[in-house]
């Protein structure tokens, strides 16, 4: 595996753990991973003492999630087409949020253009227009304004 963040050798043991976690896509307790691994998980907590192993471990922790950006956008599309009813939203957005560089969620997106009429002002404006539609229509030819008569 490339260096990651860090000149930190880790052990045999903390590769193995390291390697059942992404082999289970992350998807597995703390105590479940040591079981595989055949780690204790006290020694797990303990590695986490050392600040080069968790620059270590948090480098390929964040690794392996960037690299499941195309998955996650995948499963995005598949679930607006309808075709992922298993896929949690809120999960796809905090991975999309947390390691996607070019995410910009929409709240946070700027605004371009000239904002939109308030309803009120949009009634207002309809009602004009079909005042001068109407007083139009009523004036006799000529009369209306129309400099072409």
């Amino acid at each position: 595996m490339a260096k990651v963040l860090t000149d930190y050798k880790p052990t045999d043991r903390q590769r193995k753990l390291l390697k059942v976690l992404q082999a289970a896509s992350y998807k597995l307790t703390v105590k479940g991973a040591c079981k595989q691994a055949d780690v204790s998980p006290q020694r797990y907590y303990r590695w986490f003492n050392n600040a080069d192993f968790r620059a270590w471990w948090t480098g390929h922790y964040e690794r392996f999630f960037a690299l499941q950006l195309p998955r996650i956008h995948n499963a995005i599309v598949r679930s607006d087409l309808g075709q992922n009813k298993d896929g949690n939203p809120q999960a796809m957005k905090l991975a999309l949020e947390r390691f996607d560089k070019g995410y910009v969620p929409a709240s946070k997106r700027e605004i371009e253009g000239t904002l939109a009429l308030t309803y009120e002002q949009e009634l207002e404006e309809l009602e004009k227009a079909a005042a001068a539609e109407v007083a139009a229509d009523e004036a006799p030819d000529g009369i209306d304004g129309d400099k072409s008569a």
